[in-house]
């Protein structure tokens, strides 16, 4: 549940409604890291015209990195958040070989 926790604002940790019941914490985690990655998608699409009269071109270059690492970690969250959800929801995958 920590980690459920973990991927959705500090706040949520003080609502029962949340903590005490994994299957709505996944649901909700699921969308907080969509939003999350929609908003990294916006962000590295601006980045270089926003950025470019604020910072020095190598800073954006580096605040670019910053945003491809993080979507990336956005990525696999999504992918195990899911796996979770789908396990507190009954569902069984086949392994492949």
């Amino acid at each position: 549940m920590g980690w459920l926790l973990d991927l959705c604002p500090s706040e949520y940790r003080a609502h029962p409604a949340l903590t005490t019941r994994p299957s709505a914490l996944a649901w909700l985690a699921q969308r907080h890291v969509v939003a999350q990655g929609q908003a990294n998608s916006a962000a590295r699409a601006a980045a270089r015209a926003e950025l470019r009269d604020r910072v020095e071109a190598a800073a954006v270059e580096r605040v670019i990195e910053v945003l491809e690492h993080e979507h990336a970690r956005l990525r696999a969250a999504y992918r195990a958040v899911r796996l979770v959800d789908d396990a507190l929801q009954g569902r069984r995958y086949v392994p492949r070989l």
